[in-house]
């Protein structure tokens, strides 16, 4: 959000942003090839610092440009960006699932299980383009306040749950060793449902716009009512489980809520990055872009954080 705000070429951002990704891909192919065995603990080093500085100058950077740099177009180009990000979602868990299905056969023939690990505008008037960021960053939060908090709300109770929950809700047919009830099941079920029912959500906010762009508290509303997810999935099969029982003993109703929870994170995000652009002026849209950007940044943190006490309660 910084570097849109104070005024960086968006040009230089992106190229900045895209070399950095470029130079991490090549030091993690190079970390890939050599033989760790005798260096694990340097190994994981230099992989969490390779993560870290292309998480920090490179996605994030590229990222925030990038949303800064739609938000000033129309609500479609916001809408594409985001069905980008999703098909991508779809595609990595198309290509989990196909992977694990071809391990599978390869363990068979050559016999060698025990080698697989899983795993308005009027108050513009009295702000200049040219004054402080903090009375450009004011200016921006009191128009699209709701717009925020409800994107933070998506983020928050989306990550409370997937995939630190939903990943350890097996099938109640476990014991009956199918293909979809053993080893696919949460690379199906959990991965790639969501997947696909996040990018369908992206997709139909296209089609459907209600709440409407002024309508930041009905957003709101709708983004607070999926908290009512987090305690179903809870009451899953989530194993193992210390304190909670199992209440809800279906496959089809997990499955039925994670169709639930990706449709609604994908609509409600999608709304949220195309509203906030239209609330204020359009000498700010860039900027708005990038703070909704920084707003998902700290929804990340906050529910990663919040997912370790909610993986306890089972």
């Amino acid at each position: 959000m910084g570097v849109a705000i104070f005024g960086i070429n968006v040009r230089k951002r992106m190229t900045f942003s895209t070399i950095i990704l470029i130079i991490s891909f090549i030091i993690t192919a190079i970390l890939a090839e050599l033989d760790t065995s005798k260096w694990k603990g340097t190994f994981i080093i230099l992989t969490i610092a390779t993560v870290a500085f292309s998480s920090l100058f490179g996605t994030t950077v590229y990222l925030s440009s990038l949303h800064g740099l739609s938000s000033i177009f129309p609500k479609e180009y916001s809408q594409a960006v985001q069905i980008g990000q999703a098909v991508c979602g779809v595609f990595t868990a198309a290509v989990n699932v196909l992977s694990i299905i071809d391990v599978q056969q390869k363990m068979k023939q050559d016999r060698d299980d025990d080698q697989f690990c899983s795993e308005s505008d009027e108050e513009f008037d009295h702000i200049k383009y040219d004054k402080s960021t903090i009375k450009r960053v004011m200016y921006i939060t009191r128009k699209i306040w709701p717009i925020l908090l409800a994107l933070f709300l998506c983020y928050i109770v989306t990550h409370m749950v997937y995939p630190s929950i939903t990943t350890r809700i097996f099938s109640i047919h476990k014991e009956s060793h199918g293909p979809l009830t053993g080893r696919l099941f949460i690379p199906v079920a959990c991965f790639l449902v969501y997947a696909i029912a996040d990018l369908v959500g992206r997709i139909i906010s296209g089609w459907i716009l209600m709440p409407n762009y002024n309508q930041g508290l009905s957003l709101l509303f709708l983004a607070a009512c999926r908290f009512i997810l987090v305690p179903l999935f809870i009451y899953c099969n989530v194993q193992p489980r210390k304190h909670l029982s199992v209440k809800i003993h279906s496959d089809v109703v997990y499955i039925i809520l994670i169709l639930v929870l990706g449709l609604s994170q994908g609509y409600v995000k999608t709304l949220t990055t195309m509203y906030a652009p239209k609330l204020v002026h359009s000498r700010f849209k860039e900027a708005t872009g990038a703070m909704v950007y920084f707003c998902i940044t700290i929804a990340y943190i906050v529910s990663s954080l919040m997912a370790f006490g909610v993986s306890a309660i089972p």
